[in-house]
């Protein structure tokens, strides 16, 4: 996905997208914004309940998205589950396994990573429809 827009915090955020707000579907989570209207913490938010510092770091930044790129048909997320590690593996230049080993807290893509990124994403594509 590319980034449409950079916010400062999820107050924000859910000025812009209330549909983004968490919520469950039945058992599934949904939503990703953590901060009510009011600037509290939503209740069904479980991380760190009692530690306000932490909330209100949590709650800071927010980036709106367009583009995305979708593995959405079943052959296209079984082909980008069995390859994700190795092409991110490629593209960070760290070999590893497992995604914990490759991809770390924090880790940033250069415009040339993304690049590589977008490339590999359109390779699954093209060859879940052949």
């Amino acid at each position: 996905m590319q980034i449409d827009q950079k916010l400062d915090d999820q107050l924000e955020a859910l000025r812009h997208r209330p549909e983004n707000a968490l919520h469950f579907d039945g058992n599934q989570r949904a939503g990703n914004i953590i901060a009510l209207p009011d600037g509290t913490q939503h209740p069904l938010d479980e991380h760190d309940k009692r530690d306000r510092e932490k909330f209100e770091s949590r709650i800071k930044n927010y980036i709106l998205g367009k583009d995305p790129v979708i593995l959405e048909t079943p052959r296209e997320v079984e082909i980008g589950r069995d390859r994700s590690v190795g092409i991110l593996s490629k593209i960070f230049d760290i070999p590893g396994y497992r995604m914990q080993q490759v991809v770390g807290r924090g880790r940033k893509l250069s415009n040339v990573q993304v690049d590589q990124l977008l490339r590999a994403l359109d390779d699954i594509k093209r060859e879940a429809r052949s």
